[in-house]
C-alpha cells in the first residue's frame, strides 16, 4: 500500500485542510485566545482543531495518507466528494446531538472537535473498497494485511475520546457510506473550477519544492517495432557479424525482451481504485506486472 510520492504534490485542498489543522488544533490547545472566540472562529475550530495532542497525531497521519485519492482523482473532483460528504456528516453530527440532549440532557450529544467526519468519510467511502492490499503478514497467527495499520489508527482516532469521537467518527463513516452509494446521485456534485484552480494558484504554491523527474512511458507504434527489430537484427548483440548460422550475434545472441502481458488481476486492482483500463494495464506492463510498481507510474 503506497500513497504515493511524498509531499503534497497533486494534493493542494489536502496541504491547506493539513496547515489549517495543524494550525488550529496547536493554537487551540495552547489556549492562547482567552475569551469566547466569535461564532465563524469557534465554527471553523469546531472543523478543524483537534482538542487533544493523541487526537491532532492519528488525525494528522490519515488526513496525509488519503492525499492519495486527491492525486488520484484531481483536486475538482475530491473537493466535491468533501464538500458533499462533510455537509452530509455534519448534518447527521448536528441530528444525533440534537437527539442525545433531548433523551440525556445539554451537553450529552456533543460531538468531538475536529476533522473526524472528513477522516472517516474518506475511509468508508474510499478506504475500504478503492486500495487493494499490498502485502500480506501474520501476527500471532492471525493473517493482516498492510491495510490494517489504516484501520488501527482509525480505531485509535474514533475511540480516542469517547462519547464525543465515536458521535463524530459515526457521522462520517455514515456519510462516507452513503456517498459510496451515491444515495440522491451526491457523485454527481462538482465544484466549479474557479474554486480549484483558486485553490491550486494558492495553496498550492505554498511548501511546493522542486517536482519530481517524471517518468513517461510511450507505447511504440508497430513501424518503430519493426524499425527496432532491424536495427537489432542488424547490429546484434556479440559485435554486429553473423555467426552460428548466421544470426547476428552469435550463439549467445539473446533474442529482445518481450513486455509482460498484465495479469486480468492485477488490472482489476488498479481499475477498482479509479484507473482507466487502459493506462492501468500499460503500467502493468512496464512494472513487470507489479501492481504496487504501476501503482507508483499512475500517481
Amino acid at each position: 500500500m503506497n500513497a504515493g510520492p511524498p509531499g503534497f504534490r497533486g494534493a493542494p485542498i489536502t496541504k491547506g485542510l493539513l496547515l489549517g489543522t495543524l494550525g488550529s488544533s496547536v493554537l487551540v490547545q495552547a489556549k492562547m485566545a482567552r475569551r469566547r472566540a466569535p461564532l465563524l472562529v469557534r465554527a471553523l475550530t469546531h472543523v478543524l482543531a483537534f482538542r487533544a495532542p493523541g487526537e491532532l497525531l492519528f488525525g494528522a497521519a490519515l488526513l496525509y495518507f488519503y492525499r492519495l485519492f486527491e492525486r488520484q482523482w484531481g483536486s475538482a473532483k475530491y473537493g466535491s466528494f468533501l464538500t458533499v460528504a462533510c455537509g452530509l456528516a455534519y448534518a447527521l453530527e448536528a441530528a444525533a446531538e440534537a437527539a442525545l440532549e433531548a433523551r440525556w440532557g445539554a451537553g450529552a450529544g456533543a460531538a468531538a472537535a475536529g476533522p473526524f467526519p472528513l477522516i472517516f468519510a474518506n475511509l468508508a467511502a474510499n478506504f475500504v473498497l478503492l486500495v487493494p492490499p499490498m502485502h500480506h503478514f501474520t501476527v500471532f497467527g492471525l493473517k493482516m494485511t498492510d491495510k490494517a495499520f489504516i484501520y488501527l489508527a482509525s480505531i485509535q482516532l474514533l475511540l480516542s475520546s469517547p462519547p464525543r469521537s465515536v458521535i463524530a467518527g459515526g457521522a462520517g463513516l455514515l456519510a462516507g457510506a452513503l456517498y459510496r452509494l451515491n444515495v440522491l446521485g451526491m457523485q454527481r456534485f462538482r465544484l466549479p473550477a474557479a474554486v480549484t484552480d483558486f485553490i491550486s494558484s494558492t495553496l498550492g504554491r505554498v511548501l511546493t519544492g522542486p517536482g519530481p523527474v517524471q517518468q513517461v512511458f510511450v507505447t511504440p507504434t508497430a513501424a518503430q517495432q519493426q524499425q527496432q527489430q532491424q536495427r537489432q537484427q542488424q547490429q546484434g548483440l556479440g559485435g554486429g557479424y553473423p555467426q552460428h548460422g548466421g544470426r547476428p550475434g552469435g550463439g549467445a545472441a539473446a533474442a529482445a525482451p518481450r513486455a509482460v502481458n498484465p495479469s486480468p488481476e492485477a488490472v482489476q486492482q488498479l481499475v477498482q481504485m479509479g484507473f482507466d483500463e487502459n493506462a492501468a494495464a500499460q503500467a502493468l506492463r512496464q512494472a513487470g506486472n507489479n501492481v504496487e510498481a504501476a501503482l507508483q507510474f499512475l500517481l
